[in-house]
C-alpha cells in the first residue's frame, strides 16, 4: 500500500495492438510452415528426378547388355539404346569408335558399361549419357512457382486472419466501450458474461466485479456523506436553543 507522501508505483503495460501481434504471429507460423514445405516440395523433386535418370540408364544399359548378347552390331547397339535423350557412345577393344563421344560438365549424367557378347561387340566399353539441363530448368521452374504461390497463399492467409482476429477479439471492444461508459458517470452496466471458464470470461467476470466494488464504495461514501450531513442538522437543531439563551443573556449584559 502507498502513503500519502508515496508515490503510487505504476506498472507500464504494453499496449501494442493485440491485433496486430496475433496476426503477426500467426502468419509468422503460418510463413515457416510454407518454407519447410517448399523444402520439403523441393527435395522430394529433386530426388525423384535423380531417380528417373537413374531407372532410364540403367534400362538403356540392360537393354544393351541384351542387344549384345543376341547378336546385334555395334552401331544397332547404339541406334537402339540412344532414345529418351539418352546419348550413347560404343569404343570397340580395338579402338573402333561409335556415336557422338560423351561432352563433359556439370548437366551430364553418365554410366558406363562393358559389354559381354560372342561377336567383336565383347569387352566393349559403352558409355550412356543424359543431359540433365531440362531437369534443371524444371527445378527452377518449380522454386519460382512455389515462391509465387507461398506468397499469394501468405497476402489470401493475412486478409483471412486479420478478419478472424477481429472477430475473436470483439469482446474487448465491447469491455473498452463500457470502460468509456462507466468513465462518463453512467451507473449500471454490466457484461455479464456467457461463460466464465475462458479467458474472455474471465476478464469480463473481473471487470464485473471491478464495476460492482466501485459502485459500492461510491454507495457506501454516499451514505457516509448523507449521515454526516443529519448529524450536522441534529447537532444543529440540539446547539440551537442553548445558543439561543446565551446570546439573550449576553444581550442583556
Amino acid at each position: 500500500m502507498t502513503g500519502p507522501n508515496q508515490p503510487a508505483q505504476v506498472n507500464r503495460l504494453n499496449t501494442v495492438s493485440l491485433r496486430l501481434r496475433v496476426i503477426a504471429a500467426v502468419m509468422a507460423v503460418l510463413a515457416v510452415i510454407l518454407i519447410l514445405l517448399g523444402i520439403a516440395v523441393n527435395a522430394i523433386f529433386v530426388a525423384q528426378s535423380n531417380r528417373n535418370l537413374n531407372t532410364l540408364l540403367a534400362g538403356q544399359a540392360q537393354l544393351a547388355r541384351q542387344l549384345a548378347r543376341s547378336g546385334a552390331g555395334p552401331q544397332q547397339i547404339v541406334n537402339r539404346v540412344q532414345a529418351g535423350g539418352v546419348q550413347a557412345y560404343l569404343v570397340l577393344r580395338n579402338g573402333a569408335e561409335f556415336g557422338t563421344p560423351v561432352p563433359a560438365g556439370a548437366a551430364v549424367k553418365t554410366t558406363t558399361i562393358v559389354l559381354n557378347a560372342p561377336t567383336r561387340v565383347d569387352g566393349a566399353r559403352l558409355t550412356l549419357a543424359i543431359d540433365t539441363s531440362l531437369v534443371s530448368g524444371a527445378r527452377r521452374t518449380l522454386r519460382r512457382v512455389l515462391l509465387i504461390t507461398g506468397l499469394i497463399a501468405l497476402l489470401i492467409s493475412a486478409a483471412l486472419v486479420a478478419a478472424a482476429v477481429r472477430l475473436a477479439l470483439r469482446p474487448l471492444d465491447s469491455m473498452a466501450a463500457l470502460a468509456k461508459t462507466v468513465s462518463q458517470g453512467n451507473r449500471g452496466y454490466r457484461l455479464a458474461p456467457t461463460r466464465t471458464d475462458t479467458e474472455i470470461g474471465q476478464t469480463a467476470q473481473a471487470f464485473d466485479e471491478m464495476l460492482d466494488e466501485l459502485e459500492g464504495a461510491e454507495a457506501r461514501a454516499h451514505q457516509a456523506e448523507e449521515r454526516t450531513r443529519a448529524f450536522l442538522a441534529d447537532a444543529a437543531h440540539e446547539l440551537r436553543t442553548p445558543i439561543t439563551t446565551i446570546f439573550g443573556g449576553a444581550r442583556i449584559l
